[in-house]
């Protein structure tokens, strides 16, 4: 009774953010892409559409079962940003009901049943703020459609282990039987929704691992240990097949993004081994102590790196907390003090209110892209990405204060590397400092003299010098040879057209072919084009896509 109401409380508290107050999209961080300017999912829903989904990549990420889902959410409601988070939500709610009922048929399975433990793992797990990320941000929906996908494999395989032999406990029992039919296919659906699935049948044959295991030491043969680990490597071809295809398909999506110079931070061999070694322990940190939560982490600075880890990433990995809190209670039960166990529902069931009010404060700052910066901030005063992020969503509406957060950028930025030196050019170009900006591009171009985002920026400083002849021609090399273009990017062809529209005989403001413009550069913070865009009021640099 008392984990009941108390489960029902923390459900239904942890919601309220949305019963009140706007939602927004976060369209400076991926939102505008997956679903603003996302015509893929704006079209009405046919045989062609899906093909479509089925045949794009986009952003870096090879993913048509979530763009099917964006479709069909935006058939039903619009482009309602209140109604992706409340579909998202929903599916967390599905996903915790299937991950305990897989918990509790492990559990059985070791003989260890207690559904109890089970019912307040998934309670924990359900309202921890650590996963709230991912009902708070639209783009973040892939992660909790892959997890249902995932949840039902598992259960799936555990059931028919069940069902295929009831001597589950017995030695080579699961390696003799044979691959269950529908869990592989429940495994693509997973990574075609969410590449972060991608490593399940690591977590499948665990799980075999664990129940195979004898309760007791037994003698070893040979001959039949053999026979039964190629049976189990028969029986799990699919998921290897599977597994295989799916993680070219995923490098090949992911080509872009995992070229050297794809972002600001370069990582040394010692960098990346202290990097592995908090990535494993980060969530352990974050789940037991779920503060200061954010999008994104930094490492010390010592190491000039950020964007390690992330909540959402905790998603999946979080998984295992629900059986361990299960076998907890079944070891509680074994002691012989009977008021243990009601002391651990009680103190359980507290945390579980507590981490509920956390994570309902947490979903607060997801209601806006300022919001969310802001949060990020308070954790973080010196963290450059969120300041960069802040300025650009300021600029155009209150210019002064975007100038000081533009500032602390261009302070705290990185400086080793070519995207490093792009952002800082960028800051330098906001604030007014052009022939600083021009002298960093001009000495990126003696090193790196075909690179297309160093030609295109040298093509724009010409460009404010008067050389249209020398900016187009940089836009031309930029368009045709220039090495480092990712899928989609047109800012070099757009510069093109713009440089050919220019009449440099006419005072500002300039009659454009399309509209009058001023020469006021601006800039988006994804740091790597220079894009003249026709406005009255600015010539932005954005990220063509």
């Amino acid at each position: 009774m008392l984990v009941g109401t108390v489960a029902s409380v923390a459900v239904a508290y942890y919601a309220s953010p949305f019963l009140h107050g706007p939602w927004e999209f976060i369209v400076s961080w991926d939102d505008s892409i997956n679903f603003l300017d996302n015509t893929m999912i704006q079209q009405p829903l046919s045989i062609s559409s899906i093909v479509s989904m089925f045949t794009t990549v986009k952003i870096n990420v090879y993913e048509p079962l979530s763009w099917l889902l964006k479709a069909l959410v935006h058939s039903v409601w619009g482009m309602d940003p209140f109604a992706v988070r409340i579909v998202t939500l929903v599916l967390h709610w599905v996903n915790c009901l299937v991950l305990y009922a897989t918990s509790a048929r492990l559990l059985r399975q070791l003989g260890q049943p207690h559904p109890l433990g089970c019912f307040i793992g998934t309670l924990l797990y359900a309202v921890h703020p650590i996963h709230v990320e991912v009902v708070g941000w639209p783009s973040a929906q892939p992660y909790a459609l892959a997890m249902l996908f995932t949840l039902l494999c598992f259960y799936t395989h555990l059931h028919a282990l069940e069902c295929t032999s009831p001597h589950h406990r017995r030695f080579f029992s699961i390696l003799s039987m044979g691959m269950p039919r529908d869990t592989s296919r429940l495994y693509v659906c997973s990574v075609m929704s969410k590449s972060a699935a991608i490593l399940v049948p690591v977590g499948i044959v665990a799980t075999d691992i664990v129940l195979s295991t004898p309760p007791q030491p037994c003698s070893w043969n040979r001959r039949a240990t053999t026979l039964a680990l190629l049976r189990y490597a028969i029986s799990k071809a699919g998921y290897g097949v599977s597994m295989l295809g799916l993680a070219c398909m995923t490098a090949a999506a992911n080509a872009d993004g995992a070229m050297v110079d794809t972002d600001i931070l370069h990582l040394s061999m010692t960098q990346r081994c202290v990097k592995a070694v908090v990535v494993l322990l980060w969530p352990v940190r974050k789940l037991l102590w779920p503060t200061p939560l954010r999008y994104h982490y930094q490492l010390p600075s010592t190491l000039h790196a950020s964007w390690i880890d992330t909540d959402r990433y905790v998603y999946f990995p979080a998984i295992v907390v629900v059986p361990v809190v299960g076998q907890l209670f079944t070891y509680i039960d074994t002691m012989c003090y009977p008021w243990n166990r009601t002391l651990a529902v009680v103190s359980l069931c507290a945390v579980a209110l507590c981490l509920a009010h956390v994570a309902t404060l947490q979903l607060e700052s997801w209601r806006t892209a300022e919001a969310v910066f802001r949060h990020g901030l308070k954790s973080d005063p010196t963290d450059w990405r969120i300041l960069d992020q802040l300025q650009e969503l300021l600029l155009e509406t209150r210019p002064a204060e975007a100038t000081l957060y533009l500032q602390q950028t261009l302070r705290y930025s990185p400086r080793h590397g070519l995207k490093a030196q792009l952002q800082i050019a960028k800051c330098h170009m906001l604030l007014g400092q052009s022939a600083e900006a021009c002298a960093i591009y001009e000495s990126l171009h003696d090193r790196y003299p075909t690179y297309a985002h160093v030609l295109n920026n040298m093509g724009i400083c010409h460009w404010k010098q008067g050389r249209l002849r020398a900016a187009r021609d940089l836009f031309v090399r930029a368009a045709a040879n220039g090495t480092g273009l990712t899928r989609g990017d047109k800012a070099p062809q757009t510069n093109i057209i713009l440089v050919d529209a220019w009449d440099p005989r006419t005072p500002r403001p300039t009659r454009w072919a399309g509209g009058t413009a001023s020469i006021i550069v601006g800039f988006s913070a994804k740091y790597d084009w220079m894009v003249v865009v026709r406005s009255p009021k600015y010539v932005f640099w954005t990220k063509s896509s």
